[in-house]
């Protein structure tokens, strides 16, 4: 399951300005978008947890931020992803979303993607009502910065929490909340 989730995240953020906002620019990025990905899954096994589809086109990573805890994982992040230069920069863009995360039970949507081939299917949609369904008392939280998915975040019924730039273009946040 690991290699085929890491695989669907890995096409489907290669080019997203989040993650290339975070991995160091360099000839190594694929193997700097793996390692974070790798770190990623750890995480999320360890913290959250790691949703594969039935069909096997669509993944998600979701980490409970209050079971979170510091590992050595994180130091391989800064040493083999970042970059010690990249550190300032991605603890900045932490306090922005700081500031911006909703309070009380709290789940982080880290990653949902889908196949490249098998986007605009719904599969996507599927997997986060999936994981809606298994955290009804949590506040789901994302980030996310592709255009593409804002009417789709607003149309499942999150609210939009706010957003910020980063090397041009804009940071979206939104929170799916619990029903009572």
């Amino acid at each position: 399951m690991r290699q085929k989730v890491i695989d669907i995240l890995f096409h489907s953020f290669y080019d997203n300005g989040s993650v290339n906002f975070v991995i160091k620019q360099d000839d190594k990025k694929e193997r700097r978008i793996r390692d974070l990905l790798e770190y990623s899954y750890e995480k999320g096994e360890r913290f959250g947890k790691v949703y594969l589809s039935e069909n096997e086109e669509a993944a998600a990573i979701v980490i409970d931020p209050a079971r979170e805890k510091f590992t050595r994982g994180d130091i391989r992040l800064i040493t083999r992803v970042i970059g010690l230069a990249g550190v300032p920069k991605v603890l900045k863009r932490e306090k922005n979303i700081k500031q911006l995360k909703p309070k009380g039970k709290v789940l982080y949507l880290w990653y949902v993607g889908v196949k490249p081939e098998a986007q605009g299917k719904g599969q996507g949609t599927q997997l986060i009502e999936q994981i809606i369904a298994d955290y009804p008392k949590y506040h789901i939280h994302l980030q996310t910065s592709n255009p593409r998915n804002f009417p789709l975040y607003e149309k499942m019924g999150f609210r939009f929490d706010g957003d910020y730039e980063q090397r041009g273009y804009a940071v979206k946040l939104y929170t799916f909340l619990p029903t009572k």
